[in-house]
């Protein structure tokens, strides 16, 4: 048995988890118990102590981000050496270079004691610390390939999904709106995810009038509106292998992205999207000045984005996954 202590939170102001499509996919081959759906963090914390004390799985598997759940790790991580149960730690956030010399000490404690180690980036890998003979790259996967019809043109239709964070570049992309109104260009933004009243509080101005807003949507509503788009927009400061990207380039969108964690590990620069540094809203707007004058060459970077995103389907993902757990089994 897998026990898998993460991130299940669920519920109206939050999108579920990757966490939960890792766990679906490893139910085919194997008995996983997966825990963390607390909303509490105490009551988090004490749910899954409760977990490692009570079961007896032959490996644990451990989400590991590096804000506030990392001291989740740093609590968990003696009691499973007392308990004598090997674990793997599955690192996801690109914050995790910060954590690494904010926390060095706590950091090498985890790293040295995990069995192995998980990086859903070569970004990650590149950076660890140490302990690079027992890590290895898995990258993220999206849930499924979503046969979407390529994009010929460019409909001024410009897509942002995300949870509305600074981290996350949401003003940036107000800003960026603000920016392609001065220069008289006719394409609209729509920004979809949770917690909107956040931004609310950061932005001082009233919303540019070419921005529309959606709150938190599943997955499938959130495609839905994709397939009436034709750029998946992406502003993130910090990121390993967002799941949002990966989903956009199976819808067959091209990807305008800061150039972040491993997100060039995902998008071909000029030939499945665009990677600009972040804050170069002048080159982001100049991109689509020149697509709506010329959207036509959105239909090969349409159809690079497509045969992409089948390098991060569970299928071509899953051997990697299978053969780390069954040295366990």
């Amino acid at each position: 048995m897998i026990l898998y202590l993460g991130n299940f939170l669920s519920h109206k102001d939050i999108n579920p988890t990757y966490s939960f499509a890792l766990a679906d996919k490893l139910r085919h081959n194997y008995s996983v118990r997966s825990v963390g759906s607390a909303r509490g963090r105490l009551h988090r914390l004490a749910q899954m102590t409760w977990a490692v004390l009570t079961t007896s799985p032959k490996v644990v598997l451990l989400d590991a981000y590096a804000t506030r759940a990392f001291w989740y790790l740093v609590l968990l991580c003696p009691l499973l050496r007392l308990r004598r149960k090997p674990f793997i730690l599955l690192l996801h956030s690109g914050a995790w270079v910060d954590r690494w010399q904010s926390h060095p000490k706590q950091s090498q404690y985890l790293l040295k004691h995990a069995h192995a180690i998980v990086c859903t980036s070569q970004f990650l890998f590149d950076r660890m610390p140490s302990h690079q003979s027992k890590a290895q790259v898995i990258h993220n996967f999206g849930e499924t390939l979503i046969l979407a019809p390529l994009r010929k043109v460019f409909n001024q239709k410009i897509l942002w999904v995300r949870e509305y964070q600074p981290r996350y570049g949401d003003e940036e992309v107000l800003r960026l709106a603000e920016l392609l109104m001065e220069k008289g260009c006719s394409s609209t933004i729509t920004m979809v995810g949770p917690k909107r009243e956040t931004l609310a509080t950061r932005w001082n101005s009233p919303w540019p009038t070419n921005v529309q807003f959606q709150d938190r949507l599943a997955p499938e509503e959130w495609h839905a509106l994709a397939l009436e788009h034709s750029l998946f927009l992406n502003t993130s400061h910090v990121d390993s292998f967002p799941i949002s990207v990966i989903q956009a380039l199976a819808l067959g969108l091209p990807v305008l992205s800061t150039p972040v964690g491993g997100i060039p590990e995902m998008i071909e620069h000029e030939t499945s999207g665009w990677l600009l540094e972040i804050g170069q809203l002048e080159g982001m707007a100049h991109i689509i000045q020149r697509l709506e004058k010329n959207g036509t060459i959105l239909g090969t970077m349409s159809e690079a984005a497509l045969n992409r995103a089948k390098l991060f389907t569970w299928e071509a993902i899953a051997p990697q996954w299978l053969q780390l757990m069954d040295t366990f089994h």
